[in-house]
Parts: structure tokens; C-alpha cells; sequence
């Protein structure tokens, strides 16, 4: 199937169309706050169209053309781009795979963490997401019948160079400084927050789902997460249905 998809600025209503792109499931993970002004890639992860393929699909602002990159159907929505790379984890194992976008190559495979996934009655949700120039691997205990208050993060960066061999690995950290991570469902960014007055540093704000009862769907909550406490807890900003962050531009 082609797929047609646009960019769509909701603030203002300017709308660019993509070129056609033959494609299925096509979904959104990266973009920058201005792609069309600064000429970025938009970063789209899907399926061939006989499902037995991911696809990634980066189109270029200046170019006007898509770069696919096509990978055996097996990782997950935890990916993200950076700086040229693209990072995902191996549905079957969690190894996270780099791919240089560039070249198409494989540049590395990362075992994940030992302690991970130590609790089989809990679910376990991995994100990865580029903060300060670093990959952190941010890992979220929970599911829909624990409290907020029971919820947890575990938090590991990715050092490429200094592992058993020079081998990359990912290594636990405690602290994030005065930076905040921002997740959904799937995906997550980061900031500063010297940039903006009012927010926490050492924070994580997520999207919660919550249950409440055999009558009711779930609640979607926004909650906080206390790098330093190890606490979570709810803000007063309940949703009917799971919502998502907008990134702002900072110029």
C-alpha cells in the first residue's frame, strides 16, 4: 500500500505533504520542534507491506526524499533517533541494536541490563530516550492494578567505550541532575529544567494507566516521579484516554 502522510503544525495550520511512501502502519517516532525550518529528518517506523519487515523511513526536509532502512520484524516501539542513529530494542531478547542511518549498517548489539525484568508478575515498559547528549535506557515498573505510589524507574545510560572489553553497556545511574524526562506511551525527550520555572529537576512525568473497576475503563494519569525519593505520585490532571507531550521549540 502507499501511504500518504503530511506534517501538520496544529498551532498555526501549515501543512506539508510527504511524498508517497509504499508502506504499512506507518507511525510518527521522532521529529524535531521544526523540521521544515531547520531541515531535520522526520523519522517514521512501520512495516512492509507484507508485514514481514520493519521499516525505517527518515524523510529529508531538504532533499524531499525518503531514506528506508528495512529490518527483520523484530523489535519493538521502544527506538528512538539520534544524531544521525537509529536505536532499537530486539522484541525477543531486549537487546538494543544500533543502526547508522547513513551507512545502513549495524554499528552495535547491547545486552540489556542483568537486574532487568527481575519480577515476572509486573510489567515492565522501556523507553529509550536521548537526554543531554546521552541514550538512557529508562525502564518503568507497573501495570494497571498498581497504585501510583508503587510505581518505579530504573534509570541506565549507554556507555559505548568504557564496558568489560570496551564493550558498550548500559550502566545504572541514580540521577539525572536538573533534567527532566517527559513519557508516553511509547517515546520520551528531555529538558532542562533551568529553562523552565516551576518543574523539578531529578523528575520523570509520565502517563499512568490506571484501573477503577470492571464498570469502568481505565483512568490515564499524569504523575511525577522523584528520581531522588524513589516516589510517585499523581498531578491533578486526569484523561479519559491516554494523551502525549508536545515538544516545544526553544527558539
Amino acid at each position: 500500500m502507499s501511504c500518504h502522510t503530511s506534517l501538520l503544525n496544529p498551532l498555526t495550520g501549515t501543512k506539508v505533504v510527504l511524498p508517497f511512501l509504499n508502506i504499512a502502519a506507518l507511525q510518527l517516532i521522532w521529529v524535531s520542534p521544526d523540521p521544515i525550518e531547520s531541515g531535520e529528518p522526520v523519522v517514521f517506523l512501520g512495516y512492509s507491506v507484507d508485514f514481514s519487515n520493519n521499516i525505517l523511513a527518515l524523510y529529508q526536509p531538504v532533499a524531499r526524499e525518503w531514506v528506508v532502512i528495512e529490518e527483520p520484524c523484530s523489535c519493538t516501539l521502544c527506538c528512538h533517533y539520534f544524531n544521525g542513529m537509529y536505536y532499537f530494542n530486539k522484541e525477543n531478547n531486549g537487546d538494543t541494536k544500533i543502526i547508522d542511518t547513513v551507512t545502513r549498517r549495524v554499528v552495535h548489539v547491547i545486552p540489556p541490563p542483568e537486574e532487568e525484568n527481575e519480577d515476572d508478575a509486573i510489567t515492565y515498559v522501556t523507553y529509550l530516550v536521548q537526554s543531554s547528549g546521552d541514550i538512557l535506557r529508562v525502564v518503568l515498573r507497573d501495570n494497571e492494578l498498581l497504585e501510583v505510589a508503587d510505581c518505579c524507574f530504573h534509570i541506565y545510560r549507554l556507555d559505548l567505550g568504557s564496558g568489560s572489553g570496551g564493550n558498550p553497556r548500559w550502566v545504572k545511574i541514580s540521577s539525572i541532575g536538573d533534567l527532566i524526562l517527559f513519557l508516553d506511551d511509547h517515546n520520551g525527550f528531555s529538558l532542562s529544567c533551568r529553562d523552565f520555572s516551576g518543574f523539578r529537576g531529578n523528575s520523570i512525568y509520565f502517563i499512568k494507566c490506571q484501573f477503577q473497576d470492571t464498570y469502568n475503563p481505565p483512568l490515564s494519569l499524569l504523575c511525577r516521579y522523584d528520581i531522588e525519593e524513589a516516589r510517585a505520585e499523581p498531578l491533578n490532571c486526569p484523561f479519559a484516554k491516554g494523551g502525549t507531550w508536545i515538544i516545544p521549540s526553544l527558539r
